[in-house]
């Protein structure tokens, strides 16, 4: 499990397609990263929890754009495979850009400065 999975249901999710097998990578992701060190972990569960609950409102756009704000970070111990450069500059931007929703933003934010 890792990136290939979370880009793979990111693409399912935009042309709104969903499976129980969807949701339980979803569930493993977040079980993994809440049980290793992984400094991201909070912003990861935060979009994951987001993108199912998401999911239970037929809302596979929504639950694509969170899965897709998080899909490159490391999941499991490398870390060295992240881009924060490209995160801070790019992702970011554009998930702040398409969000609406203020206080999803203000703890999107908090998370993030958690390993800033």
């Amino acid at each position: 499990m890792g990136l290939i999975e979370l880009a793979f249901i990111r693409n399912e999710l935009y042309k709104g397609q969903v499976t129980d097998e969807y949701l339980e990578t979803l569930n493993e992701v977040k079980k993994t990263v809440m049980h290793n060190n992984n400094p991201y972990k909070g912003l990861i569960i935060l979009c994951i929890d987001l993108a199912i609950k998401n999911i239970e409102l037929n809302d596979y756009k929504s639950a694509a754009e969170e899965i897709n704000f998080i899909h490159n970070f490391p999941i499991k111990d490398d870390l060295s495979s992240w881009d924060s450069d490209h995160f801070f500059n790019i992702e970011l931007l554009g998930y702040i850009e398409k969000t609406q929703d203020s206080l999803k933003l203000r703890k999107v934010i908090k998370e993030i400065a958690k390993f800033c």
